[in-house]
């Protein structure tokens, strides 16, 4: 469709079939690691994007990935999404900037996800929980687009999915990346 072509071009820039930072909002870090679904011809319209949550959450990247795909109301012609904010339970989560979110949805939307979006992860002290990590599995091998942003990267790394594979980060964190995950083809320059 021609009404999709500068969607098309934003997911394909640069790799193939990732979201990339510099098209979306500024985000630092973004790498295909699944499957295209959507390769077959299939329409962007009401695909499934579930956002991750979780304790410690930047307010500020939670909305980045709810701006870019779910708050176009003027274009008719612009894809639609079905945005689901996920975490490991439904719960309230106190985020960073001293206010609570309430996360309507646990992993379960994963199973039948679109792309998967995991924002700046709060802290590199502790790993993600593995139920997490696996969700983020199964949803790749489902052909979900798996996308990390800043430090979600380093969730992505923990998956096991990044290895091989060409990813970056923050700019700060590039070596720690590395460092923790030798496999991984750190592309520092793409930021």
């Amino acid at each position: 469709d021609a009404h999709r072509e500068p969607f098309n071009l934003m997911l394909r820039a640069q790799y193939g079939r990732f979201l990339t930072c510099e098209q979306v909002a500024q985000v630092t870090l973004s790498i295909d690691i699944g499957p295209n679904k959507h390769d077959q011809g299939g329409s962007m319209a009401g695909e499934i994007i579930c956002i991750i949550a979780f304790a410690g959450i930047s307010p500020f990247q939670l909305s980045v990935p709810c701006l870019v795909f779910g708050e176009n109301t003027l274009d008719k012609d612009w894809p639609r999404f079905e945005i689901k904010i996920c975490a490991s339970q439904q719960q309230f989560m106190p985020t960073r900037a001293g206010l609570e979110i309430r996360v309507p949805y646990d992993l379960t939307p994963l199973q039948t996800a679109d792309m998967v979006i995991v924002p700046t992860w709060p802290t590199l002290d502790e790993d993600p929980p593995e139920e997490l990590l696996q969700a983020i599995i199964n949803a790749h091998q489902h052909g979900a687009v798996i996308v990390g942003l800043c430090t979600g990267a380093f969730v992505l790394a923990a998956t096991g999915l990044l290895a091989g594979r060409p990813a970056t980060t923050h700019w700060l964190l590039t070596d720690e990346l590395s460092r923790r995950y030798p496999d991984i083809k750190i592309r520092p320059e793409v930021l």
